[in-house]
């Protein structure tokens, strides 16, 4: 699927959300993770790993993490805090993410890479800044 998408895009630049959760990340993710990789080296494409603090950071201003939502009590409701963060950026910037905390991970990352790596972009201003 991997090489499909390339074939077809054909980018410049893959970036990929890097695998987290230390001893206890999904083998699957991390194999994932290294075949999309592979795949970008012999396509002869660069390949970019986004940690996730980096590009929270990035989009809303702060990595926010769990400790970020004291008053939230199960560590489900406290990574769901985090994710509404970064929906209601993608909503501010108008992107239509339909309350996905999955394709509002993507936009956050795409924002990120783009920011990063492509010198004339500039994301659109959202107010309040005067």
């Amino acid at each position: 699927m991997t090489q499909g998408l390339i074939v077809h895009h054909k980018p410049d630049l893959v970036v990929g959300e890097a695998a987290i959760g230390g001893k206890n990340a999904s083998a699957f993710l991390i194999k994932l993770f290294g075949c999309v990789e592979a795949v970008c080296w012999n396509r002869g494409i660069k390949f970019e790993a986004a940690q996730s603090g980096t590009v929270r950071k990035h989009f809303v201003g702060k990595a926010l993490t769990t400790r970020d939502f004291p008053h939230l009590k199960s560590d489900k409701a406290k990574k769901a805090a985090i994710k509404d963060v970064v929906i209601r950026r993608c909503m501010a910037m108008g992107w239509d993410v339909d309350n996905d905390p999955d394709a509002a991970d993507a936009a956050a990352t795409w924002d990120w890479a783009c920011a990063t790596f492509c010198r004339s972009y500039q994301a659109k201003p959202v107010g309040g800044l005067f």
